[in-house]
């Protein structure tokens, strides 16, 4: 409290919202010449946002954008033919090999799999199912446009050494 009354003046700066944060990657995409499906653009990133947010506002956009313009010169440096409109364009494939939708997909089924493969341990597994199938319905919800269920993932880990918590975590 001592600095707060030598100093009357404070700006609170908040993070940017999902929709700043698109605005602003839109913005520097195009300031460099790159078109883009723009809603196709928007609904990845402002998912992406949503999970993967750090809370370090333009420097995220910034980094997110040039993983992106990178994946564009990995698939044009496979292409003989070049043309300047190929070089501005960047694809829905391109942003989803940033955002990882498939392989974020891939990774839950593998983890999945893996704890279901543990001995024992029924009724973390009919825990993990639940929330599982929780996080299925709530995406399937907010594809749709409708609320979803603020459900919340804490969780304690509990039981004596060798009992499996570090793995399930």
């Amino acid at each position: 409290s001592g600095l707060k009354s030598r100093i009357p003046n404070v700006f609170d700066f908040e993070d940017y919202t999902a929709d700043e944060i698109v605005r602003i990657g839109l913005f520097d995409l195009k300031k460099r010449n790159y078109t883009v499906d723009e809603l196709y653009y928007e609904k990845a990133l402002k998912d992406y946002y949503d999970k993967e947010n750090d809370h370090s506002n333009g420097r995220w956009i910034r980094n997110v954008n040039e993983k992106i313009m990178k994946a564009q010169a990995l698939r044009l440096a496979e292409s003989d033919n070049i043309s300047v409109d190929l070089l501005q364009e960047i694809t829905q494939d391109d942003i989803n090999q940033v955002v990882n939708k498939d392989l974020e997909i891939n990774s839950a089924d593998d983890a999945y799999a893996k704890l279901n493969s543990l001995i024992g341990l029924e009724k973390v597994k009919q825990q993990v199912s639940k929330f599982i199938n929780m996080s299925v319905i709530n995406n399937k919800r907010k594809e749709q446009g409708l609320a979803t269920s603020a459900v919340s993932s804490h969780s304690l880990f509990l039981g004596n050494p060798g009992t499996g918590k570090t793995t399930v975590a």
